[in-house]
């Protein structure tokens, strides 16, 4: 399901790209200078900030919950092994 919506989003980007020359400069004018397309709005170098750090925190959240699911369903893969059962040495 992954690939999908990545290669659908994939497509349409190269699309959007090759329709509109000017696509990739407006991306970069509203990364950098903060300015909205279309309209006289420039966003301040404040809020900009704040979104920079939001990304990049949805980002490595995101990643960072992939590793440990990705160790969690190890960890449980390893402990599903057939195992004697414990001694219990505490009525001696």
């Amino acid at each position: 399901m992954k690939k999908v919506i990545v290669v659908i989003g994939s497509t349409l980007l190269i699309m959007l790209v090759a329709w509109h020359q000017s696509t990739v400069s407006v991306l970069l004018e509203l990364f950098i200078a903060g300015h909205i397309p279309g309209t006289s709005i420039t966003v301040p170098f404040w809020a900009m900030m704040a979104i920079y750090c939001l990304l990049i925190t949805v980002v490595m959240t995101l990643y960072i919950e992939e590793a440990f699911a990705f160790r969690r369903d190890a960890k449980k893969l390893y402990s599903s092994r057939a195992r004697m059962p414990r001694r219990r040495y505490g009525q001696i």
